[in-house]
């Protein structure tokens, strides 16, 4: 199997104490048990290249894998540049792990040569280039599909398992606390955190959690925000967003469950936890 990821900074490879790199490390993983015979990974910078040899002969030692990794960097042209090297090698899949602005442009170009893709979340940033590419996946016949990782932690599955079973009675609401530190918007991310924000960028993963722990319907929506501490460091977005989501079990039913989502990225940088998350079910059965 050939895999190409694209994109290859924290999320692949690790940065800022954030440790090897969550893709990298769950492809060399399953190269113990599923035969990878090379790994791509594309980037636009070539410094790029050394944190990529670093991280992948890192993951291999620890673990006992080896994983055959290559950097390879593109000019810019997206489509090109996707053309290019699918007419050099044959991938049987790819990873897009880039900022949310580019998703869309990396899975148009991908799902035209034919390649399934994973894309990590958010899929886009607007509902028109969701739309889209629904359309092209269906058109092409390509497997695609939105990393939602939260859905296989063992705590969430529980969650689920135990929502499914009634043990929490009738589900009346669920609230949410999500946020990192304010170094992810002004270094890691300094270069794309204009084009994005706290709830776009992190909080969706806990609005797919909701819908995958309840298989409720979302109804309705609202959301308010707060500013000023990233303004004065020249970043015009939102601290914090705080975002109130409505759902339905069934669609003519009148029950409501409420979810409460707030969301920061301004965390003091001394915060030990990149991403400090916790989460409340609350329904009408107690445990005895």
């Amino acid at each position: 199997m050939n895999v190409l990821v694209i994109g290859a900074g924290m999320y692949v490879t690790g940065r800022e104490g954030s440790g090897c790199g969550t893709i990298l490390s769950s492809l060399a993983e399953c190269s113990k048990t599923i035969q990878i015979q090379k790994v791509t990974i594309l980037g636009k910078k070539n410094e790029n290249a050394e944190a990529v040899k670093n991280a992948s002969d890192r993951i291999n030692s620890t673990i006992g894998a080896s994983l055959h990794v290559e950097y390879c960097p593109v000019s810019g042209e997206i489509a090109l540049d996707i053309e290019n090297l699918c007419s050099k090698s044959n991938y049987d899949c790819a990873i897009i792990s880039t900022p949310d602005h580019l998703h869309h442009p990396f899975a148009v170009a991908l799902l035209k040569e034919g390649v399934p893709i994973l894309v990590v979340k958010p899929l886009t940033p607007t509902l028109a280039e969701a739309k889209e590419l629904v359309e092209l996946q269906d058109e092409m016949g390509v497997y695609a599909a939105v990393e939602f990782h939260k859905r296989w932690d063992a705590t969430n599955l529980w969650i689920a398992s135990s929502i499914s079973s009634s043990l929490l009675g009738k589900l009346q609401y669920i609230t949410v606390e999500y946020s990192q530190k304010i170094s992810m918007p002004q270094m890691t991310f300094k270069e794309w955190s204009d084009k994005t924000n706290i709830f776009q960028y992190l909080g969706v993963h806990y609005v797919d959690l909701v819908y995958f722990i309840t298989g409720f319907m979302p109804v309705k929506a609202m959301a308010v925000g707060t500013q000023g501490i990233l303004k004065k460091s020249g970043i015009s977005k939102w601290d914090s967003i705080h975002a109130t989501v409505l759902w339905k079990e069934q669609a003519d039913s009148e029950d409501l469950l409420v979810s409460h989502f707030t969301t920061r990225w301004i965390d003091p940088v001394c915060t030990r936890a990149i991403s400090d998350q916790k989460y409340k079910v609350i329904g009408t059965r107690r445990r005895s």
